[in-house]
């Protein structure tokens, strides 16, 4: 009887260590894909402002300041219209999703934690 039990709680474990294992392959997959993601969507908004020369606006204003607080209204207003929007927003998106993502790994980080130890000692017991 002895012997059943230890080996449907080795079962158990196993199956536990694959979960974590798995868990934890795909959150940090995920998180990869999200910061590369974020990365690549931000290199390209930027190229593409860089192109339009939208930055030359910024450039310009740095010599005169009164010239840039006389016209910062319209100048705001023109590199909005400039920016393209999707990829604004497709950034925006995964920079929440990335947020979100980290905040909730920092929650659950203690109870991965404590499962990776059980599942240390448990297996440097056997």
């Amino acid at each position: 009887m002895k012997n059943n039990k230890e080996k449907i709680l080795k079962q158990v474990y196993q199956h536990e260590v694959k979960k974590t294992f798995f868990d934890i392959l795909l959150k940090i997959i995920t998180l990869v894909f999200l910061i590369l993601f974020s990365y690549l969507f931000l290199f390209s908004l930027i190229e593409i402002l860089k192109e339009q020369r939208s930055f030359d606006l910024l450039f310009f204003f740095q010599e005169n300041l009164e010239i840039f607080k006389k016209y910062f209204i319209e100048n705001i207003l023109l590199f909005f219209e400039e920016i393209p929007k999707l990829i604004l927003l497709v950034w925006l998106i995964l920079m929440v999703l990335l947020i979100k993502f980290i905040f909730n790994l920092k929650k659950n980080l203690k109870k991965t934690i404590t499962k990776l130890r059980s599942i240390y000692k448990f297996f440097k017991k056997i």
